[in-house]
């Protein structure tokens, strides 16, 4: 119960504790982890040589115990914060409210623009796969975001991407302290079923996805993933200052090293990587930045990082605008052409590319009939 002849800040704080993640925001000091209900971890007042951890921390009451015999300390969880950072109650309080307040601001899948009034719903969306298909092929897009026909083929590689990221999903839900490689393959496998394809192919493809799984086990096994699902979108209006269309972007993993900064990752299971160049003026990275960028009160992605599965290679882009300037200037450019091609009745020239194979054009349309 909040005491009445608290402050107004002390009650903020009360508050905000019983909002958030404990274990969470615990971990920042040391290996923290629950049992039986109890979050149990390493005690501040002094060094245990014993691998068995002494300090035990009710999350009901929020109050800790000391076990160790020649400690016994004991208090509420805004002193214990304030001792591991060896400050006082009233700054561990800013701290817990900052925590919370960074916390909520990464769960929010948008908010108003002070001094506007945007019906977002009225405003045309682009996220990277449309533009993506644009790039590639201008009668391609025509067909699916004009004509509403769509293209894709429902291919095994696209199914296994689904069955990777679900089951990442749910791996990053177990406990960090416990989770080990061979949860992440149950996972799959027990979404994998009996497969696709003759047993040959099966074959084939589970040991590819094995393999990309176990790359993604080493890439994220160091990595403290905020408390939150995977794929959260974020949306912003651009260009900021006369709002004329919706920028969207989801987000396969968040992960945060301090109190402001963050970092984005983007699971690319069966992709070829792209260079670090090429990553920072993609697309990808364009609406990542510009839409996480409003979201957070202009503080940008410390990183954000694309993992191509298949090859265990991580890619990191550390984004600003500078750098970006010629990757938004595309991004603008094909944004123009996409509402141009929206308005058209006569279908586009074709362009052949490399992922042809997954359109239901492929052999049809001019670019790929003589070709084929």
């Amino acid at each position: 119960m909040v005491n009445p002849m608290q402050t107004d800040r002390q009650r903020e704080c009360e508050t905000a504790l019983d909002s958030i993640d404990l274990l969470n925001l615990l971990s920042q000091y040391g290996h923290f982890q629950e049992i039986e209900g109890d979050l149990v971890g390493p005690c501040p007042y002094h060094e245990s040589s014993s691998a068995r951890p002494s300090l035990t921390v009710k999350p009901h009451t929020k109050e800790f115990h000391c076990a160790h015999g020649k400690c016994n300390a004991r208090g509420s969880v805004i002193q214990l914060i304030a001792d591991f950072e060896k400050t006082d109650t009233k700054t561990a309080c800013e701290k817990i409210i900052q925590y919370y307040n960074l916390q909520q601001s990464f769960v929010q899948d948008s908010f108003p623009f002070a001094g506007q009034t945007i019906d977002q719903k009225q405003l045309h969306e682009y996220t990277q796969t449309p533009l993506r298909i644009l790039r590639q092929c201008p009668l391609r897009y025509w067909n699916e975001y004009t004509m509403g026909v769509r293209l894709d083929q429902q291919l095994i590689q696209s199914t296994i991407g689904s069955l990777i990221h679900s089951a990442l999903q749910d791996f990053f839900k177990l406990s960090l302290v416990t989770r080990k490689q061979s949860d992440l393959i149950t996972l799959f496998k027990k979404r994998w079923g009996k497969g696709f394809g003759p047993q040959e192919e099966r074959e084939n493809w589970l040991y590819k996805a094995n393999s990309a799984l176990e790359n993604a086990y080493n890439l994220n096994s160091e990595l403290k993933p905020i408390k939150m699902d995977m794929e959260v979108t974020k949306s912003t209006t651009f260009p900021f200052d006369e709002p004329l269309y919706r920028l969207s972007s989801k987000a396969d993993r968040v992960d945060w090293y301090g109190d402001t900064e963050y970092q984005l990752i983007d699971y690319k299971w069966d992709e070829k990587p792209l260079s670090e160049n090429d990553a920072t003026t993609d697309f990808v990275t364009i609406i990542f930045y510009l839409s996480w960028l409003r979201h957070m009160s202009g503080i940008p992605p410390k990183l954000i990082s694309y993992q191509y599965l298949s090859f265990g290679e991580q890619v990191d882009v550390v984004p600003n605008m500078s750098r970006m300037e010629a990757g938004i200037e595309r991004l603008v450019h094909y944004i123009e052409k996409a509402e141009k091609l929206k308005k058209q009745t006569v279908e586009p020239d074709a362009t052949r590319n490399e992922y042809c194979y997954n359109c239901k054009l492929n052999g049809e349309c001019p670019a790929t009939k003589l070709a084929g």
